[in-house]
């Protein structure tokens, strides 16, 4: 895109996009004006297998039938050859709206929101519109105190002669018409022809002219008339959904109410736009890939951080990340022993022993048998191990390098395998937990751990082992409240840990809160959390580089959500996202190594194969070469 035409769009932005856009009119609907969103009309309402019932279960704001004048009935039909004795505006619409109102305390709806008719008249506008005034009155309890209205579209009387209708009587706008201040009173909208503008299906995306055609409509409607805006004559497709969110469209003309429904009450959760990115590490490569000596691995689990869950973050941080940076990278295969679909215990157990094991396992095999994990297997050969994770400590992963039980759900015995671990550091959450059985602390402390409060405590640590338990406002849930702790608590103990180890170390670091992002169904929370964890892997990525006999590996667990990324816009930061579940995938997930022998973490390897290759590096002295 060019330069003027940038400037050209965001002319029209400016204008269309500004705030304090306040319509004359008085309707209640949740419109775009209160959450961004646009209001939906039930498109030819009657064609609905359920008509107006499925509008209701969908609480859409408006209702469009079509109506024909026919023996002094008013009937809901396109034309007067398609009527059918029983589709007649009373029977159809106002007889069950009615038990509505009995239902809702008066109201259309419960939370009392208002409910709109575009009627759209067919036959002669006086006589119809005449006929249609005498008909509504009778039930002022439905037509009054703007409860439900009506907006006349198609066939209109003269604009001299709005004003001679009811309150609840108003009328669709049309732009090749100079309306006096008085009809423009009773206007409720501004409706346009979309195929005036574009022949867009509705699929891939607008071309520049005509988001300048369209804007300029919006322009005039928002703000030289004060109006709301419809489109009539559009596609039903997500991609014009999300685009008249996009140019602040106020009124979306739908015939999949339920698609349209559930894309919008997703839509907030499922967009998000990183104003304060942060700036990538970009690594030396001097150590990356050589076949030299071993000291330290640093291995990094992005918990339910599958492809889609790292494009979020990449596109959100404007392109670039410090955990793409890096050259190394292949596909891990997740499945557990039992199941297609892994859990977080069987995932953790391969990374942490090598094995496959069933869902809910911790740190033993499918038929319940101990086997040895990677931290007891270093403590022999006198390598310190650390683990850091914005989970409570107890979970799933984290234990996974400490722990041997049967269930994940074996909280107060996986903690009873921590105090007697080897484990010489331990940072994470649930301190909530901990303090209910007073003896716990205690027995940590006897352990060897030395407790301390805050990351800022860590490098004033004198002992050989110490923890850091985090209460539950902290953990999880880190990027709410202090965003910085995980990669602080990487850094400081970083450097604890290269003052401490003669031999060497290995570091799991979890960044646990992307998995939550993606059962909550949450793009902005999945995306911070992200962005949080690339934040942890330029520390380990910098210490590397200083040390230059540092294997760094990153890594997910599982994909969590079956996230897609949808649209999205790299120069401003901004994904939207489309969540397909809220549990668990069975999907490849990412893979990236740096440093030494980095070039052995390539192609699509089995979870276990991880945990294999660190093994034989660090407990043969490195000098097993893959």
């Amino acid at each position: 895109m060019n330069l003027v035409r940038i400037i050209i769009l965001l002319c029209f932005s400016i204008n269309v996009y500004a705030q304090g856009y306040v319509p004359k009119w008085s309707l209640k609907q949740k419109s775009s004006l209160e959450n961004g969103l646009p209001s939906i009309n039930s498109h030819n309402d009657y064609m609905q297998k359920l008509p107006l019932f499925t509008a209701l279960v969908n609480k859409v704001s408006f209702v469009e039938v079509d109506i024909v004048k026919y023996n002094k009935k008013l009937f809901v039909a396109h034309e007067l050859n398609l009527i059918q004795e029983n589709r007649t505006f009373k029977q159809m619409y106002i007889k069950p709206l009615l038990e509505q109102l009995k239902q809702n305390n008066g109201f259309v709806y419960s939370d009392s929101s208002s409910f709109t008719f575009f009627v759209d008249i067919k036959s002669n506008a006086k006589s119809t519109l005449k006929l249609l005034v005498a008909q509504t009155e009778r039930y002022p309890q439905l037509f009054s105190k703007s409860k439900v209205n009506i907006i006349i579209t198609g066939n209109h009387p003269k604009p001299k002669n709005f004003t001679n209708y009811p309150d609840y009587i108003l009328f669709d706008g049309k732009k090749e018409i100079e309306y006096s201040e008085k009809e423009l009173n009773k206007i409720a909208c501004i409706s346009f022809d979309f195929r005036e503008f574009t022949k867009w299906n509705g699929k891939g995306g607008l071309q520049d002219y005509e988001i300048v055609a369209l804007s300029k409509q919006i322009k005039y409607a928002h703000n030289i008339l004060n109006k709301p805006v419809r489109f009539w004559n559009v596609p039903n497709t997500k991609g014009l959904w999300r685009t008249f969110v996009n140019l602040k469209v106020d009124i979306v003309n739908v015939d999949k109410l339920y698609d349209c429904r559930n894309f919008y009450d997703l839509f907030s959760k499922s967009t998000y736009t990183e104003k304060n990115p942060h700036k990538a590490y970009h690594p030396t490569y001097v150590s990356d890939g050589k076949k030299t000596k071993i000291k330290n691995v640093i291995l990094l689990i992005g918990d339910g951080m599958g492809f889609p869950q790292l494009n979020a973050g990449l596109f959100a941080n404007r392109g670039e990340l410090s955990i793409t940076n890096i050259k190394n990278m292949g596909m891990i295969r997740t499945q557990s022993s039992d199941n297609f679909t892994t859990d977080s215990a069987a995932s953790g157990t391969a990374l942490a022993t090598g094995n496959k094991t069933n869902n809910t396992s911790i740190g033993v095999a499918s038929d319940g048998k101990k086997i040895e994990n990677i931290s007891e297997k270093l403590k022999k050969v006198n390598i310190k191990t650390a683990i850091i994770t914005t989970d409570p400590i107890f979970g799933a992963t984290p234990a996974s390098f400490y722990a041997h039980q049967k269930s994940r759900n074996n909280t107060d015995a996986i903690i009873s395998d921590l105090i007697n671990s080897d484990i010489d550091v331990v940072i994470g959450g649930g301190m909530q937990y901990i303090k209910k059985d007073a003896n716990t602390i205690s027995e940590l402390k006897k352990s060897g751990f030395e407790m301390i409060e805050n990351t800022s405590e860590i490098k004033n640590v004198q002992g050989e082992k110490f923890s850091l338990i985090l209460p539950d406002s902290d953990f999880p849930g880190i990027n709410r409240g202090q965003s910085d702790i995980l990669p602080k608590s990487v850094k400081e103990t970083l450097k604890y840990l290269d003052k401490i180890s003669n031999n060497g170390f290995f570091m799991m670091v979890e960044g646990a809160q992307i998995d939550v992002g993606g059962h909550w169904n949450d793009i902005a929370f999945l995306v911070e959390e992200v962005l949080d964890f690339d934040k942890a892997v330029a520390e380990a990525l910098k210490f590397a580089d200083k040390d230059g006999e540092t294997l760094i590996i990153v890594v997910a667990d599982h994909e969590t959500g079956g996230l897609s990324i949808l649209q999205g816009n790299i120069d401003l930061g901004m994904v939207e996202a489309c969540f397909t579940d809220n549990d668990h995938s069975g999907v490849g997930v990412p893979l990236f190594a740096y440093g030494p022998f980095s070039h052995l973490f390539r192609g699509i390897m089995e979870n276990t194969e991880i945990n294999k290759i660190i093994e034989s590096l660090l407990l043969n002295n490195n000098e097993n070469e893959k």
